[in-house]
């Protein structure tokens, strides 16, 4: 039976004999929960629209920690230059100390800005303040943006121009576009319904105002059930009535197409690399390996055992005039090349593991590595990456390379943000379109049927600083 023929047979019975490896793992997980936030990074530096208005004024009227949604009305208006109104707002809730060091950082800022023009004394004692956060994360991010990467202080840098600036640079727009946009911000609805979503996951909701922004859609963020409204929680999981729909990942998929790819099963001893998270995936893949008899050993990359595991099975002689080959087990002969390493795991970890999968192996240059992974965007084709990734074989579900819409996205993000999304984000969004209706998705979803998303994987390999799809 030829490759090919094997991969089929394997297809089949992989479904037969495995598919209940998973039964139970993506059981839903209702968080606890008093109240949904929303992002103060987002509304600190989005461009201005009246929808901003409405939720963060519905917000302040339902929530607690109303100094924060108060400070970011008052950022709203400073966007626009209407900032007596501005003022208004921030110093009504100026007194009041938030558990979110950046609406510290912001109210300090915005009123710094505002009086730099009429009242040096104030404006310098407000920027002082903005100053004394500088131990934060958050400052950096805020002085970063606002007052570009090379300002040591919100103190030292020129407050009124770099306001001007960015939104002449960053949003295009002049003062009379900013106020129109401003007052325009829910025209072009695709549909003429509208849709409320019951926020209960706090963590995706960059990704849902960032899609419901940038494509003008009637889609309400809400804190409360409302009368056929959506509900989404555990970050992933879409909830209406009796209906779940799980947006989530699954890596069985690429798991089982990882596991018949040529690199697999042609080689002679198969690493399988996760972390603490992907245990029930390393478990999964090292079923299918153990299936067709293909020798593996599963091991977590967070344990710190990498090294001393692969040197324990993989061990290269002294050469003295025999020819002597590394010894797999002290029982079959095998070159490093016939070694596979399988990572799986989520982007961020993996841009840690791959490195260092090359600085254990016996050939870097040549290790054959395959990858499981949510998903890969450019960063991997850097400088700082590109010599680890090089040549390695990756499976996926979301490519923020070569899928323009998935790269447009990505950028357009980072631009409102200040930072690049995470799959949690791009899963975010892939939600809003489905819920209106449209199939332009960033993760490959090719079906949601019932209660879950398929989704089609997708093999490239790293070459020449760009990715090649596949040659199976």
């Amino acid at each position: 039976m030829g490759i090919s023929g094997f991969k089929n047979l394997f297809r089949g019975v992989i479904s037969i004999l495995i598919i209940s490896a998973f039964v139970g793992c993506a059981q839903k997980q209702i968080y606890n929960y008093n109240q949904v936030d929303v992002s103060t990074k987002f509304y600190a530096v989005k461009k201005p629209n009246q929808r901003d208005l409405k939720i963060l004024k519905d917000l302040i009227n339902t929530q607690d920690n109303k100094e924060k949604y108060g400070v970011l009305i008052g950022g709203y208006y400073f966007k626009i230059k209407e900032y007596e109104n501005a003022k208004e707002y921030l110093e009504k809730y100026y007194n009041i100390e938030s558990k979110d060091v950046g609406i510290n950082i912001l109210k300090n800022y915005w009123l710094g800005s505002i009086y730099s023009k009429k009242d040096k004394n104030k404006s310098e004692m407000y920027l002082n303040k903005a100053d004394s956060y500088r131990e934060t994360s958050d400052y950096r991010y805020f002085l970063d943006y606002f007052c570009g990467k090379k300002s040591a202080r919100f103190l030292d840098c020129n407050k009124s121009v770099q306001i001007d600036s960015k939104t002449e640079n960053d949003n295009m727009t002049n003062d009379a576009e900013i106020k129109d946009l401003a007052q325009t911000g829910s025209e072009n609805v695709i549909l003429n319904e509208e849709i409320s979503i019951n926020l209960k996951s706090p963590e995706i909701i960059n990704g849902l105002l960032y899609a419901i922004e940038k494509n003008r859609y009637k889609i309400n963020i809400t804190q409360s059930d409302v009368d056929n409204s959506y509900s989404i929680t555990d970050n992933t999981l879409l909830i209406k009535d009796n209906l779940t729909i799980n947006f989530g990942i699954d890596y069985k998929d690429m798991l089982d197409e990882a596991s018949i790819d040529d690199w697999t099963i042609q080689s002679k001893y198969v690493f399988i690399v996760i972390n603490d998270r992907y245990i029930d995936a390393g478990n999964y893949m090292k079923s299918n390996l153990d299936l067709f008899g293909i020798e593996n050993k599963l091991i977590n990359f967070e344990s710190g055992n990498l090294k001393y595991e692969y040197d324990s099975i993989v061990t290269i002689p002294e050469i003295d005039n025999v020819t002597l080959q590394p010894i797999i087990n002290n029982k079959e002969l095998t070159y490093p090349d016939n070694i596979t390493f399988v990572a799986v795991g989520g982007y961020e970890i993996i841009k840690k593991m791959i490195p260092y999968v090359r600085y254990i192996s016996a050939n870097p240059d040549n290790v054959k590595i395959v990858l499981i992974t949510d998903m890969i965007d450019s960063s991997i084709l850097d400088d700082d990456y590109y010599p680890y990734f090089k040549g390695i074989k990756i499976y996926t579900v979301t490519d923020a390379i070569n899928n323009e819409s998935a790269v447009m996205f990505k950028s357009g993000y980072a631009k409102y943000y200040g930072s690049e999304p995470d799959i949690t984000q791009y899963i975010g969004y892939d939600i809003v379109q489905f819920l209106m209706r449209q199939d332009n998705y960033l993760t490959s979803i090719v079906e949601v049927n019932s209660n879950k998303v398929y989704r089609k994987p997708i093999c490239v390999i790293v070459d020449k600083r760009y990715t090649t799809e596949c040659d199976y």
